[in-house]
């Protein structure tokens, strides 16, 4: 049997299929302004990646921003459980989730059943989240991935201290007036993210093992900085980690079949 789990979020709508406890097809789509049409359109690229209809899916549970207007889905979950259920199928030793995805940045603990034990999430407007990145690179004249790169790894990070995106854009406009180097202002930038997430891990607290999801989990170099500034080291799935969500949905959607 097939299970499907459709996270539609604030920047990106991720679709996972499941069949015989594998994964059958993922989609990664950008989210539209009708979150019905994002649903549809990341769906229909999963099923044309396995091959199937939607006839063959027997159970969709969905979940993120639109999960109430996804047309397919036979129930909803929330973000959080969804995330905590699909980190601990790809890494059973998971005990602490940092999720740092397009809006929300969440640090969830969860217990060896995936069942979430406490969290806390961010408060301040987008600082330190996907968004917030795309809002730096269209100021830098970079691409979001770019924050990776190794060749835009300064040395002297400039200091970005204020906690609001719009006013955070301003202060790197201010630096690339004054000539700061852009590779500074990228370390700074992923610099800020890290110590923005790290201030939520120390608010819960940290218990290993602890892994990241999301989309700004893709941003290496800004996960490096984390360890440093929580002094754990944070393990890695082996698949994307923008999916884990939706992947997560796929998991319930099979549980709640059984």
């Amino acid at each position: 049997m097939i299970f499907a789990g459709c996270d539609v979020g604030t920047l990106t709508t991720k679709t996972v299929l499941l069949k015989n406890d594998q994964i059958l097809a993922v989609s990664i789509v950008p989210t539209e302004a009708k979150a019905e049409q994002s649903a549809l359109n990341s769906m229909n690229k999963a099923l044309s990646n396995a091959g199937i209809t939607i006839k063959d899916v027997k159970y969709c549970v969905g979940c993120g921003w639109g999960a109430a207007r996804i047309p397919f889905a036979n129930t909803t979950e929330s973000d959080v459980h969804s995330g905590a259920v699909g980190a601990l199928w790809l890494l059973p030793s998971t005990r602490t989730v940092i999720d740092v995805g397009g809006l929300f940045t969440r640090v969830v603990q969860i217990d060896s059943e995936g069942r979430v034990i406490d969290y806390v999430m961010n408060d301040k407007c987008a600082s330190g989240t996907g968004r917030f990145l795309e809002i730096m690179a269209e100021a830098l004249e970079i691409k979001p991935d770019d924050f990776d790169s190794p060749s835009l790894q300064g040395s002297h990070p400039v200091n970005i201290t204020s906690q609001c995106s719009v006013f955070a854009e301003s202060e790197v406009i201010t630096y690339l007036n004054e000539g700061a180097e852009i590779a500074d202002i990228v370390s700074g930038i992923n610099n800020s993210i890290a110590l923005r997430t790290a201030t939520l891990v120390g608010r819960l607290g940290i218990v290993e093992d602890v892994t990241i999801i999301g989309g700004v989990a893709k941003n290496q170099a800004m996960v490096k900085n984390l360890e440093e500034k929580i002094g754990v080291k944070i393990k890695k799935i082996n698949h994307d980690p923008q999916m884990v969500q939706a992947l997560g949905a796929a998991l319930i959607a099979k549980q709640k079949t059984q």
